[in-house]
């Protein structure tokens, strides 16, 4: 239970909250809340954390973390000669959105960091928060057609493959929250670790080629599903059920599999040629 010192901060936390929904006078409430993402109590941090991600998540919804796009003029409006001083208030939203996009990249940072804190409450909130952050990145990048940000889920492995304990709790959830559920996030996994810069600088064990922790992703990342599913349509429990009751997903080709495991955490990505239905389910993947 928090003590009286950090139910006071929390109740601070949700006051700067409040404030930003109130009135764009009090951005600034933004950074303070990336303050308290570092603090010492367990309980200040998980709350700053979560109120960010409220807030981040409000901002992308009411596509304040886009540019303005401003309508083509008409040739008759063009051809009217008036002036419209519209340029100091274009350079302020500019600078405005600048500055929220800064602010986005510090929270991202600091839940990464906070992803492989010495206390597990912390780092499995953190993990969490970063698949929302991730959502919210997709609706600016590809507002469209939703996919996984490249970039931020390899800096995710790369902050998991520094976990020395393969069995680590945040590890676990990843795994049983992500991998074990979403085709897209197997695949981003196996990208990741195929071009993680601190991987390829980690020592080796003797008796295996890569460290415990990526051994054990490896391991877990499987063909994808005969329904590939998506971390951004969450498909439905009876159906994850029925897949693992279908046939021809057993073993028979766990040699196959390996092999092209192999190939997509190879920089080249090589496939072997595909001779079996669990090997064209992988290729469909690098499509």
């Amino acid at each position: 239970m928090a003590s009286l010192k950090e139910q006071k901060i929390i109740k601070l936390i949700h006051a700067l909250e409040s404030g930003l929904y109130k009135s764009k006078q009090n951005s600034n409430n933004i950074a303070k809340l990336i303050e308290y993402c570092e603090a010492r109590q367990d309980a200040v941090v998980f709350a700053a954390m979560k109120a960010l991600q409220n807030v981040f998540t409000r901002l992308a919804a009411k596509n304040e973390l886009q540019p303005t796009l401003k309508p083509t003029p008409t040739p008759e409006s063009a051809s009217k000669k008036r002036k419209v001083d519209v340029g100091n208030e274009g350079s302020a939203e500019n600078v405005f959105l600048t500055w929220l996009l800064q602010m986005f990249d510090l929270y991202k940072s600091k839940l990464l960091e906070n992803m492989v804190h010495k206390e597990g409450g912390i780092r499995v909130p953190a993990l969490h928060c970063l698949f929302e952050v991730a959502k919210i990145s997709a609706s600016i990048e590809t507002p469209d057609e939703p996919i996984l940000p490249k970039d931020l889920i390899k800096s995710i492995i790369e902050k998991l493959v520094t976990i020395e304990d393969p069995s680590d709790v945040v590890i676990d959830e990843y795994i049983f929250q992500y991998i074990s559920k979403y085709d897209d996030v197997k695949y981003m996994t196996l990208w990741s670790l195929g071009r993680s810069e601190i991987l390829t600088k980690q020592e080796s064990n003797e008796q295996h080629p890569y460290p415990l922790v990526t051994q054990r992703l490896l391991h877990t990342c499987q063909p994808p599903s005969t329904k590939p599913t998506s971390f951004f349509i969450t498909p439905p429990d009876h159906l994850l059920e029925e897949e693992e009751g279908e046939e021809g997903m057993g073993d028979e080709d766990d040699e196959d599999d390996e092999a092209i495991i192999a190939a997509l955490t190879d920089k080249k990505r090589k496939l072997p040629e595909v001779t079996s239905k669990k090997r064209i389910q992988w290729q469909v993947m690098l499509l």
